[in-house]
């Protein structure tokens, strides 16, 4: 079997005579490790399992208008950039609880997805999924309106709160839309819900708001195809794992261990779902040895292997706060499992 055959059957939960594996990185380290291995294509000296590929984010439609990384994505929200991420919003376009006059992009417009074959084609044995934006429903929210200003919106105005969903989620099923016109094995949706002490807008709030929106665009991809759905959402998430698995998602990237007892929710929960993760970025990746690497992963592997539903990820991105030396044991141990 190729390495998307493989992930396959982990996400169908089969038994497979191997564990998949992947990385991802923020762009100092990925820089740092295409000079290394004097490549651009690390997917393949990694030996990653797994391949993606970016839409063009609202990010990408920016423009600037500050000295230190200011600008203004395509919805209006003003970023102060950095160089390993978007960085974070410091102006919200929506200062009032109303959509009066907010125009929303086009989530059809086929921009979003220019070179999407041609990365298809690229990595055409490994397993192909693509994100929803960076931030699919409850994130975008926020960034639209401002964190505190939209938890107040709950209570003080929830036709406003429903409307601004309903018209995020309505850009979302345009760009799904357009992703299942390609031959990829799953669509992700990107929306972080938890810290990691839990839901941060209560679990009745994330059941009512979140959750049937949520649902419906699940349910719009299935409907149209048998694309497999990812979900990234970082933190402790373990209260609604039940409400994910019955919108019918297959898998969670990443599986936080720092967040949530992973050993655990595989027993519980490992013939619904599948998790991706497990490898500590809090502790093991920057601040243990390379010996501690190879032990944690082996650990990994030997628990949650077994009758598929995971594969072996760093909790989160890989930082720049993570030494070589143990970026190198990762993949050096992975490979040595999978030969």
């Amino acid at each position: 079997m190729n390495h998307k055959q493989i992930v396959k059957h982990a996400i169908a939960h089969r038994h497979t005579d191997y564990v998949p594996y992947y990385m991802k990185f923020q762009p100092s380290v990925l820089v740092k490790l295409q000079l290394y291995f004097h490549t651009s294509n690390l997917e393949s000296v990694i030996g990653s399992y797994l391949s993606s590929f970016r839409v063009r984010h609202a990010s990408d439609f920016s423009v600037p208008v500050l000295p230190g990384k200011m600008y203004y994505d395509e919805f209006g929200c003003l970023w102060q950039g950095t160089d390993e991420d978007v960085g974070q919003v410091k102006g919200h376009p929506l200062k009032e609880p109303s959509l009066k006059n907010y125009i929303f992009p086009d989530g059809s417009d086929p921009d979003r997805v220019a070179g999407l074959n041609e990365s298809i084609s690229k990595y055409h044995d490994n397993y192909f999924y693509v994100s929803i934006e960076n931030h699919t429903l409850l994130e975008r929210a926020f960034n639209l309106r401002g964190t505190q200003e939209f938890l107040m919106d709950i209570y003080d105005h929830p036709n406003f709160v429903s409307e601004l969903l309903d018209q995020i989620l309505d850009y979302d099923l345009k760009l799904a839309r357009q992703l299942l016109n390609f031959d990829i094995d799953a669509i992700r949706i990107n929306d972080d819900w938890g810290d990691q002490r839990g839901i941060f807008i209560g679990i009745d709030n994330w059941r009512k708001l979140i959750k049937p929106r949520i649902s419906t665009l699940c349910e719009f991809i299935r409907s149209r195809s048998n694309t497999h759905i990812m979900l990234h959402s970082d933190g402790n998430i373990s209260d609604i794992l039940p409400d994910i698995i019955d919108m019918g998602i297959d898998a969670i990237d990443p599986t936080q261990p720092e967040a949530m007892d992973i050993y655990a929710l595989k027993k519980k929960y490992g013939r619904h779902i599948t998790f991706i993760g497990g490898m500590s970025t809090q502790r093991t990746m920057p601040f243990g040895s390379p010996a501690d690497v190879r032990e944690e992963v082996q650990t990994l592997v030997h628990k949650l292997g077994h009758d598929g539903g995971y594969i072996l990820s760093p909790g989160i991105i890989v930082q720049k706060d993570v030494p070589m030396q143990n970026i190198l044991a990762f993949i050096e141990i992975c490979k040595i499992l999978n030969a």
